[in-house]
């Protein structure tokens, strides 16, 4: 029979073995006697709730990071809850109980693998004929963004984050726009790189001229924007616009626990599952390189002549102490070392797995795509111009080649036969120090944001390929659908069965599809909804969103409303809307038996430096959710005032304000209250701050009474009725509900 995960996860939260918060403890409280006593007419089917499980773990395989290529192998936490959501079941028809679910859980517990999975279950697995399953996001930006700590998204960034400018080195955030959503397109450059950005977003790039009638062609340093870089590409047949390659990447020297020019020998030659290597015998000044870098090479037999088997001695350990044995990759921690660290890591890789041509394009070629993209995000950092692709082999696995051109002022070898052929650099050559815009293309507007960066020359570099730029954005609903596609494309089963097409995933056995939309409720009318998925619902401004999709699933016997998030800065939106209306469920106020809510979150805001608390908000930490990352954000919080309300937001789910304001969430929750008859015959110190035509006009009384240190506050805001409805669409803030509760007053 198959497992109950329902009750393994209660009885360890039961026995203290698992951290939870009360919320969790009270959904599970609710569900856990139905089980034994259903209540009519519903039923709990363990065969109906093992499915989506048995789904995703035999369907579905992980696309990206460590685990990439295996099979998806769920966390007891997420058995638990798939089986709440779909084990109940109508007694006579069978139908799913559940029709709506919100999960609370911090960042990076995996829920982009987690919503992909139940889409597809949704779209494969359910039985249900022509499912149309959706996935929607908020205006959130996800390009990538390299900051000091490590990357992180647009959407992510805060107010005195570090990030880099285009001369490697660190530059602060001094500024963050709202987001606007504009004329968008699509720029792509000669190395396969590419941004998304608006129409007005401007470009530090140089252009192509011809001084005057007859002369030869120049280049001179403007500032345009896309739409004018759109309206003319090339000049003279050629392109017309380049970027120059951003600079090495300035970090400081790190402690390293091997040294890295002997972990890149090791990564390139070495042994998967210890500390030995492979090296051809002319390649011996390998060996005397790691001897002299302070460690002892113990050779072994080898039964073919031309090469030399040997352990360097000391390392096994700590590479199996660093999850390298078995598992080939570029620790973090030496991405972000020194410049003549990461020069040295790149010369143990070029030494053992690289080649140079006559031409001196160099390559590093590894059937390991992990180690592969690594060493191009190394190539990439340290200011070279980098490709990377594949190409099939003979055996099971494809070879990837990251490529590049260095010159002899750069050594990328030690190796003396190999360096020796790195070329003289050429004046007048500019392909290795430039990316040339080859196509601009006009897509659906994408929601932007701005930044503003202390750097002299306001520039900062963005994208997997640290392109100078300003601001780019990608559609958050994308990543779940993103991440959808790449798991059939792993998946033999699935790859059979699902058609990728230009906008969906097709499944023609049952007329049903998986796609991304976009988050602007005005154009989703009409749709039929099997499932909706909604990513990081806190960033949602827009309730009619919310409210299109719900609605969108009325003609479906058991549709699936699945909603997935952390928690936000921004008060009073759908997400602060459907929180409550979760906590009045849990707490019986409410009785509405499809609605789920599992709500991993601090019970208190002072636990946050208590590591035996953070597994309340993070329920995949240290599987899923890296330990030490966590720890080394919660230090950082903990002396930086800026950082702090990022920390208690986006991991460990306590609700604030934003990252600038000076009053937390918590601290402007009072919900003490007080009558007029309270303050009569008492005195009041008035204030108003007026306005022109737009802004708010407020005007407060602050009133005590003697012998009382309580002070009593009464505030009105006044707005012209006119704006209201405009107001509320650009600025994204509730006016019309603060008029409704008497809090604006709305004047002519």
């Amino acid at each position: 029979m198959a497992e109950n995960y329902i009750k393994l996860y209660w009885e360890r939260i039961q026995a203290g073995e698992i951290v939870a918060c009360k919320r969790l403890k009270q959904q599970y409280a609710k569900l856990i006697d139905e089980l034994d006593h259903p209540r009519d007419p519903w039923v709990f089917d363990i065969e109906r709730a093992i499915r989506p499980i048995e789904f995703i773990e035999r369907f579905c395989r992980h696309s990206k990071g460590k685990w990439i290529g295996q099979p998806v192998r769920l966390e007891l936490w997420q058995k638990a809850m798939l089986q709440l959501v779909f084990g109940f079941v109508h007694k006579e028809t069978g139908y799913r109980r559940c029709r709506e679910f919100v999960l609370l859980v911090g960042r990076k517990n995996g829920k982009s693998v987690l919503l992909a999975g139940i889409g597809l279950y949704m779209l494969v697995g359910d039985g249900e004929g022509g499912a149309e399953t959706y996935c929607v996001a908020p205006l959130a930006l996800d390009t990538p963004i390299l900051t000091t700590r490590g990357w992180t998204t647009m959407g992510e960034l805060r107010v005195g984050d570090q990030v880099f400018s285009e001369d490697g080195r660190p530059t602060t955030v001094t500024y963050l726009s709202p987001v606007v959503l504009r004329k968008t397109y699509r720029v792509r450059f000669d190395d396969g790189s590419e941004l998304i950005a608006t129409d007005n977003h401007l470009w530090t790039v140089e252009k192509r001229y011809t001084p005057c009638k007859g002369a030869s062609q120049k280049y001179k340093t403007v500032t345009v924007s896309t739409e004018e870089i759109a309206r003319g590409i090339t000049y003279g047949g050629r392109p017309r616009y380049r970027i120059k390659v951003a600079a090495s990447l300035r970090f400081d020297q790190k402690p390293l626990p091997i040294d890295p020019y002997v972990l890149g020998v090791w990564l390139g030659d070495g042994r998967n599952n210890r500390g030995a290597i492979v090296i051809d015998e002319g390649d011996l000044e390998i060996v005397r390189e790691i001897e002299r870098r302070g460690y002892k090479f113990s050779p072994h037999y080898s039964y073919k002549r031309n090469l030399v088997y040997g352990t360097i001695l000391g390392i096994r350990t700590t590479l199996r102490q660093m999850g390298l044995l078995e598992n080939k990759h570029i620790p973090d921690v030496y991405k972000m070392a020194s410049v003549e660290q990461r020069m040295d890591l790149l010369r143990g890789l070029m030494d053992t797995d690289g080649t140079i041509s006559k031409r001196g394009e160099c390559r590093f070629v590894s059937v390991s795509e992990r180690l592969a993209r690594d060493v191009h995000e190394l190539v990439l950092g340290l200011g070279f111009k980098a490709h990377i692709h594949s190409v099939p082999t003979n055996g099971r696995n494809n070879a990837w080649i990251v490529s590049f051109k260095a010159y002899d002022d750069t050594p990328v070898f030690n190796l003396s036969r190999k360096r020796e052929r790195q070329i003289r650099r050429n004046g007048s050559s500019t392909k290795a120090r430039y990316r040339w815009i080859v196509a601009v293309e006009e897509i659906e507007p994408r929601p932007a944001r701005c930044i503003a960066v202390d750097s002299p020359s306001h520039l900062f570099l963005a994208g997997d390929r640290l392109i100078a730029t300003h601001n780019t954005k990608r559609d958050q609903a994308r990543i779940v659908f993103t991440e959808a596609v790449n798991m059939v494309s792993q998946s033999p089963a699935l790859r059979k069965h699902l058609k990728k097409r230009k906008t969906d995933l097709y499944f023609p056995v049952a007329f049903g599809k998986f796609e991304p939309l976009a988050s602007e409720s005005n154009s989703l009318d009409g749709l039929n909804s099997h499932c909706v998925i909604i990513d990081e619902l806190h960033a949602i401004k827009d309730r009619k969103l919310y409210d299109v999709m719900k609605q969108s699933m009325a003609a479906r016997e058991q549709p699936l409303l699945a909603m997935i998030t952390t928690a936000g800065f921004v008060r009073e939106c759908i997400y602060d809307d459907i929180y409550d209306y979760a906590c009045r469920v849990l707490d019986g106020v409410v009785e509405d038996e499809r609605f789920l809510a599992f709500l991993y979150e601090l019970d208190d805001r002072s636990e946050w430096t208590d590591f035996r608390m953070w597994e309340k908000a993070n329920p995949g930490l240290g599987t899923i959710k890296n330990y030490d990352d966590l720890a080394a954000n919660v230090e950082r919080a903990k002396n930086d005032s800026n950082f702090l309300p990022t920390v208690l937001t986006k991991d460990f789910n306590v609700r604030e304000t934003s990252a600038g304001t000076w009053l937390t969430f918590e601290q402007i929750n009072n919900e003490e209250t007080f009558t007029m008859d309270d303050i009569r015959n008492t005195y009041a110190v008035g204030g108003a701050d007026l306005s022109s035509t737009t802004d708010l006009t407020c005007a407060t009384l602050l009133i005590m009474k003697p012998g009382s240190e309580k002070i009593y506050c009464l505030q009105q805001y006044f707005l012209p009725e006119d704006l209201v409805e405009q107001r509320v669409k650009e600025d994204k803030i509730p006016y019309d509900k603060w008029a409704e509760r008497g809090l604006l007053t709305l004047c002519e």
